[in-house]
């Protein structure tokens, strides 16, 4: 194998990984303390974004596997139910493949507003599981007012991500 032909696979593999690692970093800043008060709880659904902007974008680099590993490390970090993040997201990965075929070559603002009821899917997940963990019937305000945040984050966060598209492998 030649050198040029050696960096181009190699460039292949690592651009393949961008989606998944992009959505690691998320989960990651999504945990992280921000020495803020208060902010903790109102943190933005960031992989929720990241998972739906993927899986319009590439979505065979967002395969369900990786998907869950998101999910389940974002479990393991937050501290919260184990399987939750896990399930929200397949379950956003699930209705944002079904949306693709309506979303792809629409405008920006019709991506954007085809991103609300996948946020209100998840919300809807995320405090379900939440008060079946539980065991009692918890306030929907605070996930609500974090999809709220999410949705209008959406714009900012797919920007950067359009960002990193010319790394990434273009064939579907």
């Amino acid at each position: 194998m030649t050198p040029l032909r050696q960096a181009g696979e190699f460039r292949r593999v690592v651009s393949g990984v961008i989606p998944t690692l992009s959505a690691v970093i998320v989960v990651i800043m999504g945990v992280a303390p921000t020495g803020v008060t208060g902010v903790g709880p109102l943190t933005p659904f960031f992989t929720v974004a990241v998972i739906f902007f993927w899986v319009l974008a590439r979505p065979s680099l967002m395969p369900p596997a990786s998907v869950f590993t998101i999910g389940f490390l974002q479990d393991i970090l937050s501290g919260g139910p184990i399987g939750l993040w896990a399930l929200t997201l397949l379950v956003v990965e699930f209705f944002s493949i079904s949306e693709r075929k309506l979303m792809f070559g629409q405008s920006y603002l019709i991506n954007w507003l085809g991103f609300a009821p996948i946020v209100l899917i998840a919300v809807i997940t995320v405090w379900t599981g939440a008060c079946i963990f539980y065991g009692v019937l918890l306030s929907p305000v605070p996930v609500l007012v974090q999809g709220l945040l999410t949705a209008l984050l959406y714009p900012i966060i797919s920007w950067i991500l359009i960002a990193t598209l010319r790394w990434v492998p273009a064939k579907e």
